[in-house]
């Protein structure tokens, strides 16, 4: 839980610290591709330090996600898992819980919004980094009132991937 805070807190600073001296449209601009970098990154720590097998479907990204949840202690629950699709619910992020009231509050948090650009992001570019062709849609989110946060993987293919 600890990593939750830190993280959640820095990413805040770095992120106010970006829209302060840029503007909440480049610093939208540098978050993705933050983002897109740190989710290529994310995938290969995975893979060497704590083992993950690697593959290129949504069973891949199952098994990188899990390890993930399970070291921010994260309640996730997994529907449909085949190697082409996957319904992903959060349950319990511990990032949006941690996350201060007056920064969900904060008029450039909600126009950025918060979870989709550190959550969804996050998961989009894991997917992509374990295959280019996986897909992820944010279909249920607790910023937008629903009770968890819900993600459709899918991968059309089981092809691998070009190295």
């Amino acid at each position: 839980m600890q990593y939750a805070v830190g993280a959640i807190q820095f990413w805040w600073i770095w992120f106010k610290t970006c829209i302060d001296e840029l503007g909440l449209e480049k610093a939208l601009i540098i978050e993705k591709k933050a983002e897109a970098r740190w989710g290529e990154f994310a995938v290969k720590l995975m893979k060497e330090i704590f083992q993950v097998p690697t593959g290129q479907d949504v069973i891949a990204f199952k098994q990188h996600w899990d390890t993930y949840a399970d070291i921010y202690d994260m309640k996730t629950t997994w529907l449909e898992v085949t190697s082409r699709k996957a319904v992903m619910i959060i349950e319990h992020c511990p990032f949006w819980k941690q996350l201060p009231a007056e920064i969900k509050r904060h008029d450039e948090y909600k126009k950025a919004g918060f979870c989709a650009l550190g959550c969804t992001l996050d998961i989009k570019n894991r997917a992509r980094t374990i295959n280019p062709e996986m897909t992820v849609v944010l279909a249920k989110s607790v910023p937008r009132g629903d009770n968890y946060c819900e993600f459709i993987i899918e991968c059309p293919s089981n092809r691998a991937r070009m190295k």
